[in-house]
């Protein structure tokens, strides 16, 4: 617990909202009533966009696992993995996003005919119960997650992703919400350091604990805040982001028992902030060929029909000219090019003009 210990134990911190974020931003696609359908056909787009990269990650990180990782270790059972619904350690998420989806078109109707201040109580009701488990679970070592209750704790951030998505800060609030994320963060990194039991306490980096929660929501409201005029260059980026996740760790672990852990403040640097930026880059890489295989399309998300969010084109008369009053079409031509209809777990509307009085654009 030296300077390279507290430097990664800070960047750790201060990085650990990304996965809540993630699950509110899917909440706050998935659950918007504009871009309702049937709850049959809804699932059925969601096997393709969930259901195959899972069965399929599940597969290829098992035999990683197996043969690669503990090649020696008998008393790995693949199948109890399986069941607990963390295969390893990135598809637990997968498995969290598909016993959301399945709740989904029931949480729709919470977003179509709930009040606001209903929602904010689901929301923040089903946030509690999922931060009381995880305190009971992991302090007190009682009970543990599986495959079928695993996304149960993470519901109420799928909620609140909705309920906080129309929130635009003003300077002030923004000034706040960092100041927020700056306590929340500092919290996290002196709880894990300094907190009571053995060093380091892991229970404060965990996604429902009080510091991270905090965090979250100040991240989430900063991101939309700071973002509400485009994405620039990660409009661009975000269909491979989906190939990101799941490729990463084949790639993490390789090079990192070729280089070894880092144990000195610029080997932190480099494993924390240099190299997942190149994984990043290679991920992405390969991602954007993968997709062009017809075969390997579906393992990305990306095998079933597509459906993109069109943009309404109105037609205009020359001026002078007579006829009927301009109407709006959408043609093949005038879709989302399908290099940017998304490889995301939800489509997402980043070109979407339309809006509703007092809404900000959809993310």
């Amino acid at each position: 617990m030296g300077p390279d210990w507290w430097l990664a134990n800070t960047i750790d911190s201060a990085c650990r909202w990304s996965v809540p974020v993630f699950i509110m931003i899917s909440g706050a696609l998935a659950l918007d009533p504009d871009r309702g359908a049937k709850p049959r056909k809804f699932l059925s787009k969601r096997v393709w966009r969930i259901g195959i990269p899972l069965v399929f990650w599940t597969v290829v990180y098992v035999l990683f696992r197996r043969y690669y990782l503990q090649p020696d270790d008998d008393t790995w059972n693949p199948g109890i993995a399986i069941l607990t619904g963390s295969p390893f350690v990135q598809l637990y998420f997968l498995y969290v996003l598909a016993g959301l989806i399945l709740l989904t078109p029931f949480f729709r109707l919470l977003s179509v005919h709930g009040s606001r201040r209903l929602q904010w109580g689901t929301g923040l009701i089903f946030l509690g119960i999922g931060m009381t488990d995880q305190w009971v679970s992991m302090v007190f070592d009682v009970g543990e997650a599986n495959i079928a209750t695993r996304f149960l704790p993470m519901a109420g951030f799928y909620i609140l992703g909705w309920v906080l998505r129309d929130i635009v800060l003003s300077a002030r609030g923004a000034v706040l919400a960092w100041l927020s994320f700056i306590i929340a963060v500092t919290g996290t990194a002196v709880w894990a350091g300094l907190g009571p039991g053995e060093k380091p306490w892991l229970f404060p980096y965990e996604y429902l604990a009080p510091g991270v929660v905090l965090a979250s929501m100040a991240a989430y409201l900063l991101l939309h805040f700071h973002l509400r005029e485009g994405f620039g260059l990660l409009h661009r980026f975000y269909p491979y982001s989906f190939g990101v996740f799941l490729l990463h760790p084949l790639l993490v672990y390789p090079v990192r028992n070729a280089m070894g852990l880092p144990d000195t403040v610029p080997g932190v640097l480099l494993h924390a902030v240099i190299m997942p930026i190149a994984y990043a880059i290679i991920c992405a890489a390969i991602t954007w060929v993968a997709v062009k295989i017809p075969g390997f399309r579906a393992v990305f998300g990306e095998g079933g029909p597509r459906n993109p969010h069109t943009r309404p084109n109105v037609k205009k008369l020359r001026p002078g000219a007579k006829g009927p009053p301009p109407v709006a079409s959408t043609t093949p031509e005038e879709t989302t090019p399908p290099e940017l209809a998304g490889s995301s777990a939800f489509e997402t509307d980043l070109g979407s003009e339309e809006t509703t009085r007092g809404r900000e654009p959809t993310p």
